[in-house]
């Protein structure tokens, strides 16, 4: 102990407990927004605009179907189903005319949407 002005003072050290602050919000990583051109034709749902949101991509048109069917239950009433010219059926959740609308909305509904993580952007190829 050590005589000061208030009194004597201890010199043992003190132990303090330090509380780290822990960011609890998750950072993802965005993917960049690329574009792949493709003749599709449209099997089932909304007309096809310029440029769709595919989340799904099937040999088998049934699990295109029940794809499809769960995107309807969460809300995208436009989704729609479409077939490329090696016979790969599109599963689209939006379209758009704009490439920067589209963009937004497939950063949307990658951050929403954890399973959807992996959709990219179609351009629907002109005759």
């Amino acid at each position: 102990m050590i005589r000061s002005e208030v009194g004597y003072v201890s010199t043992q050290p003190v132990e303090v407990a330090v509380q780290e602050k822990v960011q609890d919000t998750l950072i993802v990583e965005e993917e960049p927004v690329t574009v792949k051109k493709e003749k599709v034709g449209l099997t089932d749902g909304a007309d096809l605009m310029r440029y769709c949101i595919i989340v799904g991509s099937f040999i088998y048109r049934q699990n295109a179907i029940n794809l499809r069917s769960d995107l309807m239950r969460r809300g995208f009433l436009g989704c729609s189903i479409m077939q490329n010219s090696e016979g790969m059926y599109r599963v689209s959740a939006v379209c758009d005319d704009t490439h920067a609308d589209a963009a937004r909305e497939l950063i949307r509904i990658r951050r929403q949407y954890p399973q959807f993580r992996d959709a990219w952007l179609l351009e629907v190829k002109e005759d």
